[in-house]
């Protein structure tokens, strides 16, 4: 999904709630300028979002989630038609096969030698050449990433009106 900021009246907001801090003062040699901290400014933006309707995710990982689903649909060409094609649960599938799979590999991504070669999951929903498992928080990215594709594309199956049955021929 597509968020469209009025960006004009985003930044008014955010100069307008800086202005409104209590106890906030200019310097001397730069009267236009308020000054304000980091987290403050963090709690303005989230404020500010919020009441202009867009969702701000501040938690860590989610970025890294949103990032990932970004590169699949832009490097990897994946759009929503793609997805609409794994209709039986694949994304969650493969989601789940990533993410089960994250705790065997270390933080570069090698596999300790117990684990021998990396082979697909065992309940990995494609052909063996799409397993491309990396360290533990690239293997949750992806789960996380393939988990909102397929919350998306059921969301986009709940929105698509069913067609009315055909009645039987007499």
């Amino acid at each position: 999904m597509i968020v469209t900021i009025d960006v004009a009246r985003l930044a008014e907001r955010l100069l307008q709630d800086v202005a409104d801090l209590p106890d906030r003062t200019s310097p001397d040699d730069w009267p236009e300028a308020m000054l304000v901290t980091g987290n403050e400014l963090q709690a303005l933006i989230q404020q500010a979002c919020e009441a202009t309707g867009v969702a701000v995710a501040l938690e860590p990982g989610v970025a890294e989630i949103a990032a990932e689903r970004r590169r699949q649909r832009e490097v990897e060409g994946w759009t929503e038609a793609h997805d609409d094609e794994h209709a039986r649960g694949e994304m969650a599938q493969a989601a789940a096969c990533y993410a089960i799979s994250a705790p065997i590999y270390d933080v570069r991504g090698a596999i300790p030698s117990r684990f021998g070669v990396p082979q697909p999951a065992l309940k990995w929903p494609w052909g063996p050449e799409w397993w491309k498992p990396r360290s533990q928080l690239r293997n949750l990215e992806r789960a996380g990433a393939l988990i909102a594709a397929e919350i998306a594309r059921i969301k986009r199956r709940r929105q698509t009106p069913i067609p009315p049955a055909r009645p039987e021929a007499e």
